[in-house]
């Protein structure tokens, strides 16, 4: 059997860990306020038991990552790119063709209807399966990987974006 988890504890192990994983995808100011909200929230559901560290563990970053596509949506600045694409440091050409890559595509997803760029954001970063973007947003699976298809189909089409 499992004992309960100290849940003080744990948020305090997680910290340093989850400071450096905001600060990769947000910015400095911003990345602090993410971590106060998940905080906030871990903080009114202290009496929640888990059943291991592991268990707390997915659990805070779960609501971490619902922040971040939050966050992102409301910058309208969908995905953080910057990892997306590869860079070759050292060649001015390959960093200009990057950037311009970067803006056409951040372009592309701005103009995607609402929930398609949802669908994209929860299957590519957050790496969630179909079953799970369908029930955060009320519809079924099946549409759900028609949503994405669709953007996807899209994004290709606009200039060959994806090509």
């Amino acid at each position: 059997m499992s004992a309960e988890v100290d849940v003080a504890a744990a948020w305090e192990r997680l910290l340093p860990e989850m400071r450096g994983y905001l600060r990769k995808r947000a910015a400095f100011c911003d990345a602090e306020d993410l971590l106060q909200d998940v905080a906030l929230t871990v903080w009114m559901n202290r009496e929640r038991t888990f059943a291991s560290p592991a268990h707390f563990r997915n659990w805070v970053y779960l609501l971490l990552r619902w922040r971040l596509c939050a966050y992102y949506e409301k910058k309208q600045d969908v995905l953080p790119l910057g990892e997306a694409l590869p860079a070759r440091a050292g060649e001015p050409l390959e960093e200009l063709v990057r950037a311009e890559r970067s803006a056409c595509l951040r372009r592309a997803l701005a103009a995607l209807p609402r929930r398609q760029r949802w669908v994209l954001a929860a299957r590519y970063v957050l790496r969630f399966p179909y079953a799970r973007i369908a029930k955060s947003l009320g519809i079924s699976p099946v549409f759900a990987r028609v949503c994405g298809c669709r953007a996807l189909k899209r994004l290709r089409m606009d200039d060959g974006v994806l090509s």
